[in-house]
């Protein structure tokens, strides 16, 4: 199966799991934070599309920019989701620094001194540090209503950060040029494939945490 045939299956989903969301927030009680993981479920929808653009056709700004900060604000905006679900006290100063340092890193690598395994590197510590923090959160703050999907939502987000340090891992110690394996078929396949089943997943312990409030 070809990369594009894939990303529009991954549009797909994504659109689906933004609609199921939404319809959840705007027909059930949900309790604060659930309107965060709806806009980060629009974020990742939104940055799909541009993924699919050729990228020798349309500027960095549009194809590399643009895209992998909208998926970094959705990891964001789950954090937040986290946070307010738990009942913190939440501050935008931090999500601000990290949101402008990321898009200038991304820049700096893609127009200054263009570099894919420096752009690659900066997406994985910044998905690793915003995501273990989600972690932390949901397993030492353990309120009344903790159970299962808590823990879902843990190990989903844990296997996303243990992705993302291998992945930085690899693209450093890398015997052949970078480019060729980041292009081959196989390893696009898999990241594509990957980060759809842990959308699937960390959608789904959202909801029976929300579920599990409730009852």
């Amino acid at each position: 199966m070809d990369i594009k045939t894939l990303l529009i299956a991954a549009l797909a989903v994504s659109l689906a799991i933004s609609l199921g969301m939404a319809i959840v927030f705007w027909t059930r009680q949900t309790y604060p934070g659930f309107g965060y993981w709806v806009l980060g479920n629009v974020c990742r929808a939104l940055c799909i599309p541009l993924f699919l653009l050729p990228r020798e056709q349309f500027p960095h700004w549009l194809t590399i920019i643009l895209p992998n900060c909208l998926f970094f604000v959705m990891v964001i905006l789950n954090n937040r989701g986290v946070l307010a679900f738990r009942g913190w006290r939440l501050h935008y100063r931090w999500e601000i620094a990290a949101v402008l340092s990321f898009c200038a890193l991304l820049a700096c690598f893609s127009y200054v001194e263009s570099s894919r395994a420096a752009r690659l590197t900066v997406i994985a510590v910044y998905h690793a540090g915003f995501t273990l923090w989600t972690v932390v959160v949901l397993l030492r703050q353990r309120p009344a209503y903790f159970g299962s999907s808590d823990v879902l939502q843990a190990v989903v987000l844990g296997i996303l950060v243990m992705f993302d340090v291998a992945r930085v891992g690899y693209i450093w110690t890398l015997a052949a040029p970078l480019s060729n394996h980041l292009a081959a078929q196989p390893y696009l396949d898999g990241i594509i494939l990957f980060n759809m089943a842990m959308s699937l997943l960390l959608t789904l312990s959202q909801i029976m945490m929300n579920v599990q409030r409730l009852e």
